[in-house]
């Protein structure tokens, strides 16, 4: 069985309930198109392929990325049948009991089908909000056996439930439109590299104030699958220089510390960011400090040598002012070793808070979300943001149960949120690590983890960064009880000497449920606030409870293959 895994970029629909993908099956190209019926919670797929150059074709459903354990639409090129089928753990195709793809028609060259959004099927794939991980198949043999050679298949993502938006370029009199790339970069042959471009903004820029409108990655073509992220920062103070190299290169300029005010983030499948029309990021000015830097995440496992990297951001900016300054702030957990998470987990959760102390500083009305982008690298599978007003959890404002690190996207909220002073908002990240037998360490390389979401809002305020991690001292504390007491070793260290059995991961697991918190509540120039009484650090952990809020799907009441 060929295994390949493309990476697509998502496909801006012609209407806000269509989608589609394209398919290099060995020497068959398939593409699959699908219009949303929120009305009747269906969606209707059409499969164009050459039909009858296989034995079988097949639209699937998988919960985290695999062949096995998912479910399919399997369409007979003989029989001209549809049934809906399953994979089950040893690779063994079988029909269901209860079938739920439903056959509409069929050409030489096409065939149509419609599938409810939740069919009540164990064996059947529940389709929701957030990223979709679909399989497309054929095979030369009438074969029930997944894994043939005859199999040649591919996973591959989409967006099946979207908010409806327009994504397209904005056409305004005197926009402009600029360009931050780097400039013919040289990919280091390691598995990690963040890159850093430090360029100087043009002349037109810095005359007046603009706002940015939309923001798109430029990829250099070819290098798709090694850019794994990208962010744009302004660089708020300082005598900055041009930079372009390695980030953790000594010859990076000191200043660069400034270049820390968030413009734009883009990860792997993710489509442009359009602002909505009364909303603009400022941008230039005569007061504006005229320099950006552009970041970059290499992620290069196989260290291929010799690979020249050009991306960057292209970005359409408007001097005609909107009536709102737009803000970007990052949530979630704070990197760093602190929160780490043992091997050999199915299910271990992780939630970083911006908490009432840091949210106080909003303004008397609060700030309006429109979009959010989560964030995370190899071993979390679901990701979510949740809002507690006065300790009782309100509402999810972004989920995705389905995550991947290899296609990731930005969620307009519609109608916008609006998160007021004392509010909690959180990030919740859930990790398999069952293929790993050493602690994974939180931090920047792909193959350590973030639990972090980025939120676009207005008004903007002076607040780039709200996010938190265990403390320190009880997170020393727990070493201690568990016999690490040696203290001149790293949290990292100490994370590696522990036995993680199963009474010690639900201990941790219990600390990070529990303990109070260190907290970054980081002004645009990275300070924070003076006059905590705390300083930021041991703020106890936020009281919340659920309240009446419920999941949209009764999940025990209404089974699926990902429940």
């Amino acid at each position: 069985m060929i295994l390949l895994f493309l990476l697509l970029s998502p496909l801006f629909p012609s209407s806000s309930q269509d989608g589609s993908i394209s398919v290099q099956l060995d020497i068959h190209r398939v593409g699959v198109t699908w219009q949303t019926d929120y009305e009747q919670q269906t969606i209707l797929f059409r499969y164009e392929a050459p039909l009858d150059k296989a034995k079988w074709w097949i639209f699937g459903f998988s919960d985290h990325g695999e062949f096995n354990v998912s479910d399919h639409c399997l369409f007979d090129s003989e029989t001209r049948q549809l049934w809906d089928g399953f994979v089950n753990s040893r690779f063994e195709m079988s029909r269901d009991r209860q079938q739920d793809c439903a056959l509409e028609a069929v050409t030489n060259s096409s065939f149509s089908f419609r599938r409810k959004f939740v069919t009540c099927d164990p064996k059947d794939y529940a389709i929701e909000i957030g990223t979709s991980q679909l399989i497309v198949a054929c095979s030369s043999a009438h074969t029930s056996n997944f894994s043939s050679p005859a199999v040649t298949a591919q996973i591959v993502y989409g967006l099946l439930i979207v908010t409806p938006h327009d994504d397209s370029k904005p056409t305004e009199p005197n926009q402009l439109m600029i360009h931050v790339h780097a400039d013919k970069a040289k990919i280091p042959a390691e598995v990690t590299t963040y890159w850093c471009i430090i360029q100087r903004l043009p002349s037109s820029v810095l005359r007046k104030k603009h706002h940015v409108t939309w923001l798109w990655s430029n990829i250099t073509k070819g290098n798709e699958h090694v850019v794994h992220h990208m962010m744009l920062f302004h660089c708020s103070s300082g005598e900055q220089q041009e930079f372009s190299g390695n980030c953790n290169d000594p010859k990076k300029p000191a200043q660069a510390k400034a270049c820390s005010k968030v413009i734009g983030a883009i990860s792997m499948g993710e489509g442009p960011t359009r602002y909505p029309s009364e909303v603009g990021l400022p941008i230039g000015g005569a007061d504006y400090n005229p320099f950006v830097m552009v970041e970059i995440h290499y992620n290069n496992p196989p260290k291929t040598a010799g690979q020249i990297d050009s991306s960057g951001f292209d970005v359409i900016l408007t001097p005609h002012l909107r009536p709102n300054d737009a803000g970007i702030m990052e949530i979630g957990v704070i990197y760093g070793d602190a929160n780490s998470i043992p091997p050999n987990q199915e299910h271990f959760e992780m939630t970083g808070y911006c908490t009432a102390d840091c949210t106080e500083k909003f303004p008397e009305d609060g700030i309006n979300l429109f979009y959010t982008q989560m964030h995370g690298h190899l071993y979390f599978r679901k990701l979510w943001n949740s809002l507690y007003r006065n300790g009782v959890k309100l509402l999810e404002f972004n989920r995705d149960d389905h995550y991947s690190p290899h296609w990731q996207h930005i969620l307009r909220l519609d109608p916008m949120l609006n998160v007021r002073r004392g509010d909690v908002m959180a990030t919740t990240c859930i990790a398999d690590t069952r293929k790993s037998n050493k602690v994974i360490l939180g931090g920047y390389g792909i193959e350590d983890e973030m639990c972090i979401s980025y939120i676009y809002y207005y008004p903007a305020v002076d607040i780039e960064m709200c996010k938190s991690a265990v403390s320190n001292e009880t997170l020393h504390r727990f070493f201690k009880q568990k016999g690490v007491k040696d203290g001149s070793m790293t949290i990292a260290q100490k994370y590696n000497a522990v036995q993680w059995d199963e009474e010690n991961v639900r201990d941790l697991s219990e600390l990070f449920a529990t303990a109070p918190v260190n907290q970054h509540c980081y002004r645009e120039d990275g300070s924070t606030f003076e006059g905590h009484p705390t300083n930021w650090s041991r703020i106890e952990h936020p009281h919340l409870t659920y309240g009446a809020y419920d999941k949209l799907r009764a999940r025990q009441e209404c089974q699926a293959l990902n429940s």
